[in-house]
C-alpha cells in the first residue's frame, strides 16, 4: 500500500471518529428541543461513519475506497457547511468538516491505480477477454462455452 494512501485513510478513520462523534452529542443535546438540528446532528454522525469506513476501504485497499472518500467526504461538507451556516459548528468545526473532507477527496482522486484496486488497468480488461484467471480469482470452475 502507497504511503499516501495509508496517511489519507488513518486521517480519514480519525476524523470520522470525531464526526460521529459531534453528531451523536449534537442529537443528545438538542432531541426534543429543536427538530432541525437533530437532523443536522444525524447527518454528520452518517457522513462521518462514511467518512471512517472509506478510511477502512482506503487502507484494506477495497476496490470502493475512492467512491467511499467522494461520497464521504461531499456528505460531510454539505453537513458541515450547514451547521455553520445555521450556528451549530464553529471554526473548529468548518476545518475539520468542511477544508480536510474536501482535500482528501482530491487526494484520493489523484491516487494511482495500484493504490485504488477499484481502477480497471489495460491487464485487467485482457484478462477478461481472454477468460484467464486474474489475481482475485480464487479457483472458481469456468464452463466450456461450445
Amino acid at each position: 500500500m502507497p504511503r499516501r494512501s495509508a496517511v489519507i485513510g488513518t486521517l480519514n478513520v480519525l476524523t470520522g471518529t470525531l464526526m460521529m462523534w459531534g453528531g451523536a452529542q449534537e442529537v443528545q443535546a438538542y432531541l426534543g428541543v429543536e427538530t432541525w438540528a437533530v437532523g443536522i446532528g444525524s447527518l454528520g454522525f452518517l457522513a462521518g461513519m462514511t467518512f471512517s469506513a472509506s478510511g477502512i476501504a482506503l487502507l484494506l485497499a477495497h476496490p470502493v475506497a475512492r467512491r467511499l472518500v467522494t461520497i464521504g467526504g461531499l456528505g460531510s461538507a454539505a453537513v458541515h457547511a450547514v451547521g455553520v451556516v445555521t450556528g451549530l459548528i464553529g471554526v473548529a468545526g468548518l476545518f475539520l468538516g468542511v477544508a480536510y473532507p474536501l482535500l482528501a477527496v482530491i487526494g484520493a482522486r489523484r491516487l494511482p491505480p495500484a493504490a485504488a484496486p477499484g481502477d480497471r488497468t489495460p491487464a485487467d480488461a485482457a484478462r477478461e477477454r481472454t477468460g484467464e484467471p486474474g489475481p482475485r480469482d480464487h479457483g472458481t470452475p469456468r464452463t466450456a462455452v461450445v
